[in-house]
C-alpha cells in the first residue's frame, strides 16, 4: 500500500535497506499477541507510525489514499477482533496443554474453568475466517 522506493530505480539491496522496509523489519513483531500480526489490520497506528516516519507514499495511482484514511477504515476491525484475539492468545498461553487441543483436561485441551471457558473446540479453526470475513467488510 505504501512505498518509499521503486525498484525501477533502486537494486533491490538499496529498497531493502529503505527507511520503509527497515521499519517493518525493526517494528516486529506489531505485537507480543501473534493472534494480531498486522501492522495495518490488527495494529494500525504501527503503520501509520511508520508511513509518516519514512515518508512513504501511497502506491495506488489510480485512488492514492492517505495513511490515516486508510488506518481509519481499520479501526472498527482492530477494535472489534482485540477481546477475541486477547481472550484466545490468553487461553493458549495459560491452559493447561497450552491450550492445545488433546493437551489439557478440559474440551479441546482448555481446562473446564480456565480464560477459554467450557467450549474452546475448534476456537484455533474460526479465528483466522472471522478475520478475513472482517476484512471483506472494509
Amino acid at each position: 500500500h505504501y512505498s518509499d522506493s521503486n525498484i525501477r530505480e533502486k537494486s533491490l539491496l538499496d529498497c531493502l535497506r529503505s527507511p520503509m522496509f527497515m521499519a517493518y523489519h525493526d517494528g516486529q513483531p506489531f505485537n507480543e499477541n501473534h493472534l494480531k500480526p498486522c501492522p495495518m489490520l490488527e495494529n494500525p497506528e504501527k503503520l501509520r507510525e511508520m508511513v509518516k516516519q519514512t515518508g512513504a507514499k501511497s502506491t495506488d495511482l489510480q485512488s492514492p489514499e492517505t495513511v490515516d484514511h486508510l488506518c481509519g477504515k481499520c479501526g472498527g476491525y482492530a477494535a472489534g477482533w482485540d477481546e477475541t484475539a486477547e481472550r484466545l492468545w490468553g487461553c493458549g498461553h495459560s491452559c493447561a496443554g497450552g491450550g492445545q487441543p488433546g493437551g489439557g483436561v478440559g474440551v479441546g485441551g482448555g481446562p473446564p474453568d480456565g480464560p477459554c471457558g467450557d467450549d474452546w473446540t475448534g476456537a484455533a479453526n474460526w479465528a483466522a475466517p472471522v478475520r478475513f470475513a472482517s476484512l471483506n467488510m472494509l
